[in-house]
C-alpha cells in the first residue's frame, strides 16, 4: 500500500518538485488546495484563514509537508503585503498543526518550510542552525513562522524545519529573473557583490525533503542549501561565463534600496549557510558546486 504524504503549498515550484520526487519513490502525494476537493485525484480543500479543511485530507498520512505562504519574491513590499507574507505563513502553519492535534490523526513526520532570511547578515561567517534570527523583517518573519511549530513542542510526531536558500531552476523562481539580461550578453551583480548567496539545485531540494521524510533520526532545524555557497559576484560570474556575457555591471546598493525600498532586503542580504548537519546525517548533494549545477540546469532546462 502506498504511503500518503500531504503537501500544503504543493502547487509552487518547490512543491511540484517534491511531489515528483515522492511519486518517483512510490508515495501517494496529495495536495491541499483552495479549490474543491477531488479525493480520487488526491486533492483536498482547505482555507486556513477560515479554519477549514477537508477532514479526509489528514486521514492516514505518513507525512505532512507544509510550504504554504504568499510569494516572497513579489515587489513592492507595501505594509499590506508584509502583513500577508507573515500571516499567510504563521496562520496556515498554526492551523494545520492544531488541526492535526485536534483530530489525533498523527503523521509519522511533519516538515515545515522556512527560509535563509531567518539569519542575520554575518558576512563570511558560516551560519549553523543554532544561530539566533536576524532583527530585520525577514528574520522576524521566519522566526514567527518557525515559532508556529516550535511553540507547540513537544509534539507527538517527528518534526523538521527547513531554512531554504535560493532554489535554482530554469522553470521559475528568481533564477530566470537573474539570467534575463544575460540573453543580451549583460550580467549584473548588486552592491559590492560580497554577500553570500545560499543556493540549492531544484532536484537536490526535492531529494532533501524526501530524505528528511524517510530518515527517522532527522529532527529539528536544517539548512536547505548546497555546501558551497559563493559571494554574489562569483555566483554571477559563473553564470556570465556559461552564458558568454560580454560584460558585467555593478548595480550600487543605494540604487537598489531607492528603487525597491524594503524589498531590497531579499536582494542584498547574504547568508553563508552551512550544510554540515544534513550531510552528517547522510544526505549527499548531487550538485554541491555552482558551475556544475548551472550546466545541468541549462542542459536539461529544469
Amino acid at each position: 500500500m502506498q504511503k500518503k504524504v500531504l503537501l500544503a503549498g504543493g502547487s509552487g515550484l518547490i512543491g511540484q518538485q517534491i511531489k515528483h520526487e515522492l511519486q518517483s519513490k512510490g508515495y501517494r502525494a496529495c495536495l491541499l488546495t483552495r479549490g474543491k476537493s477531488r479525493p480520487d485525484q488526491g486533492v483536498y480543500q482547505w482555507d486556513p484563514a477560515e479554519k477549514e479543511i477537508d477532514p479526509e485530507a489528514l486521514a492516514g498520512c505518513y507525512g505532512v509537508i507544509n510550504l504554504a505562504g504568499a510569494n516572497m519574491v513579489r515587489w513592492p513590499w507595501t505594509a499590506a503585503r508584509k502583513r500577508l507574507l507573515v500571516d499567510s505563513r504563521v496562520q496556515s502553519t498554526a492551523f494545520l498543526i492544531d488541526r492535526i492535534l485536534a483530530e489525533k490523526q498523527f503523521p509519522e513526520v511533519y516538515i515545515n518550510g522556512s527560509a535563509s532570511g531567518y539569519y542575520p547578515d554575518r558576512d563570511e561567517e558560516w551560519l549553523h542552525e543554532k544561530i539566533a534570527p536576524g532583527e530585520d523583517f525577514l528574520g522576524r518573519t521566519c522566526a514567527l513562522w518557525e515559532g508556529a511549530v516550535t511553540n507547540r513542542q513537544p509534539l507527538p510526531f517527528r518534526t523538521c524545519i527547513v531554512r531554504t536558500g535560493l532554489v535554482a531552476s530554469t522553470r521559475g523562481g528568481i533564477y530566470p529573473l537573474i539570467t534575463l539580461s544575460m540573453h543580451v550578453k549583460i550580467a549584473g551583480y548588486l552592491g559590492r557583490g560580497q554577500m553570500y548567496y545560499p543556493w540549492i539545485h531544484i532536484e537536490d531540494m526535492g531529494r532533501l525533503m524526501v530524505f528528511l521524510l524517510e530518515n527517522k533520526t532527522s529532527n529539528g532545524v536544517y539548512n536547505g542549501a548546497a555546501p558551497n555557497p559563493l559571494p554574489m559576484k562569483l555566483w554571477i560570474k559563473s553564470l556570465a561565463d556559461y552564458k558568454k556575457s560580454w560584460f558585467t555591471l555593478r548595480i550600487p546598493a543605494w540604487l537598489v534600496r531607492s528603487v525597491t525600498g524594503s524589498f531590497s532586503q531579499i536582494l542584498l542580504k547574504g547568508a553563508r549557510l552551512s550544510a554540515d548537519k544534513i550531510m552528517r546525517e547522510g544526505f549527499t548533494f548531487n550538485w554541491p558546486d555552482w558551475p556544475e549545477a548551472i550546466q545541468d540546469l541549462e542542459s536539461r532546462k529544469i
